[in-house]
């Protein structure tokens, strides 16, 4: 889902909500006009998705539970800002989907995890 950056006066909300099998998850997207070119934006994300076991590569269901601050910028972001990371919304256009499927990225790559086979097995190993 994609919205003209210039079209956000005042405060609007996006949602996006995916399901496939039985992973579901629920984005909120809420944002703000903070000055002429930027925009305060805060996300939630709430569900689950499917992720591999570190351990023996099979799927795994992960819990996601998410709220993130940052600013959207309206083409390159010239100033600076230590407090919040800026995403640039290139040709004018804010692209929810992308800024999810980062957020999404960054989650799983963050996160160690195990199936329940590997949770359960025994952690003893000889050298």
């Amino acid at each position: 889902m994609k919205t003209n950056f210039h079209k956000i006066k005042g405060e609007s909300d996006f949602q996006i909500e995916r399901k496939e099998d039985d992973f579901s998850l629920k984005a909120d997207f809420t944002l703000q006009q903070k000055e002429k070119d930027t925009l305060f934006a805060n996300l939630k994300i709430e569900g689950s998705i499917k992720s591999v076991c570190n351990s023996c590569s099979e799927d795994v269901k992960l819990r996601v539970s998410e709220d993130i601050d940052f600013l959207i910028s309206n083409g390159i972001f010239n100033g600076s800002h230590s407090e919040l990371d800026v995403i640039e919304a290139l040709n004018g256009e804010i692209d929810f989907d992308y800024i999810l499927d980062s957020e999404l990225e960054l989650t799983i790559s963050e996160s160690y995890k195990k199936c329940d086979v590997c949770e359960n097995r025994d952690s003893e190993v000889e050298f």
